[in-house]
């Protein structure tokens, strides 16, 4: 497997005229894509759930996609009661296995926090650095003994944290340049002449390119923005914090840049794949011939206006005495095959399942699928045992036969 950690795609927060127009020139010229690669249909998949402190999340390209790929990240929303989303995070750094691209979340998030670290403010965007730096746009501001305002900047806050309970110590500050339009380096803020700092956090909402495939988050329509204050000078700060955010509520995708600047989103998926409602899904055809272990197997609903889907979701635990990935393939939904398939990957070196470990699987339905088959009483499928150093080198296989009762009728009105 070879790692690959590609170029940053910048989020720009409209925090002034200057950015305002910027972000209006750059929509614009994205308006009308005419990319000599079609990227339509870029499905992401969720391979492992969530477990411990990461999630695990992938997307497969073509030959030709891959080839005119010039910068990917993986970004992080949150879904607001409006239906909109807020950013949460992006994430640099990326696995690619032939044409299977993969990232992680790590579940943090990050806040204003009172002086007794509690949170005051939704998450709020940031990007992690190349180098392993966290970094967020602020705007910094001095008052003077009236609370009258004297001055205020716009930087780009670079930090570290400085111990697992989320804590943050800043190594940079980088001044906006108006002149060249951007931050540079060479143009650094101190901290400590400022007494407050203010974040945005901007809400969107999706608009669609084609085929499943969304338009990035700059070119979503923004539905509000909000500024969200740090008084410095009352010992408030900010903090990365564990798994504040309702799992729930959180969404990932991966966003890319081809070689002619054009943008684009994969699909939205949950960050949670489980605590969904039961379809009523029992085993009734399994030998795990001493390799794979099945058990919590659902086929739930996910609800999405047009794009409509179901997941099918099982445990899948490797008995199989060494590390290994699993492949779903050979996927009937009654009789009829389809050319469904997703990968399972772990914890181990070579991102497989070690022995005896457990992860959930997830498979996402089409809806067109469950239209053809709007009473469904049966699913079949293998689950192969592969090398995850060379996922072509097949170790195993495991036929599965599911029965069910699950009426999909709803679906056609």
């Amino acid at each position: 497997m070879k790692k690959l950690v590609c170029a940053l795609l910048a989020v720009m927060l409209c925090c002034t005229a200057t950015f305002a127009m910027a972000e209006e020139a750059e929509r614009s010229t994205r308006q009308s894509k005419n990319s000599m690669v079609d990227w339509s249909g870029l499905v992401t998949e969720s391979h492992s759930g969530v477990r411990d402190v990461r999630s695990l999340f992938s997307l497969r390209l073509t030959e030709a996609q891959l080839g005119f790929l010039a910068g990917i990240n993986l970004q992080v929303f949150e879904l607001d009661e409006s239906g909109s989303y807020a950013l949460v995070s992006m994430m640099p750094e990326i696995d690619i296995d032939g044409t299977t691209l993969s990232s992680e979340y790590v579940h943090r998030a990050l806040f204003i926090v009172d002086p007794e670290g509690n949170p005051i403010s939704p998450g709020l965007p940031y990007t992690v650095l190349d180098n392993g730096e966290f970094s967020v746009q602020v705007a910094l501001i001095a008052h003077d003994e009236n609370g009258e305002e004297l001055y205020r900047d716009l930087g780009v806050m670079h930090f570290v944290m400085s111990n697992e309970e989320g804590n943050l110590q800043v190594t940079e500050i980088l001044g906006f340049n108006d002149l060249q339009g951007s931050f540079l380096q060479r143009y650094t803020l101190n901290l400590a002449d400022y007494d407050t700092l203010e974040i945005i956090r901007e809400l969107r909402t999706p608009t669609e390119f084609s085929g499943g495939t969304l338009n990035s988050w700059n070119e979503w329509p923004l539905t509000s923005e909000t500024v969200y204050t740090c008084r410095l000078s009352e010992a408030e700060g900010m903090m990365m914090l564990h798994d504040v955010i309702d799992h729930s509520r959180l969404y990932a995708a991966f966003a890319i840049r081809d070689y002619q600047n054009y943008y684009y989103l994969s699909s939205l998926i949950a960050l949670n794949a489980g605590g969904l409602t039961d379809g009523g899904l029992q085993l009734t055809t399994y030998d795990d011939l001493d390799m794979l272990l099945l058990d919590n197997a659902q086929l739930s609903i996910r609800e999405n206006g047009a794009n409509t889907t179901a997941l099918l979701t099982m445990d899948v635990q490797n008995i199989f005495g060494q590390e290994v990935a699993v492949r779903i393939e050979n996927v009937c939904f009654e009789g009829d095959a389809t050319d469904l398939t997703a990968m399972l990957y772990g914890f181990g070196e070579n991102y497989g399942l070690v022995d005896q470990e457990t992860q959930r699987l997830v498979l996402s339905v089409p809806a067109d699928v469950l239209l053809a088959h709007p009473l469904l009483t049966g699913i079949t499928f293998d689950l192969v045992l592969v090398d995850p150093v060379d996922e072509t080198v097949e170790l195993g296989r495991v036929p599965v036969t599911f029965s069910l009762h699950q009426d999909f009728s709803f679906m056609q009105g």
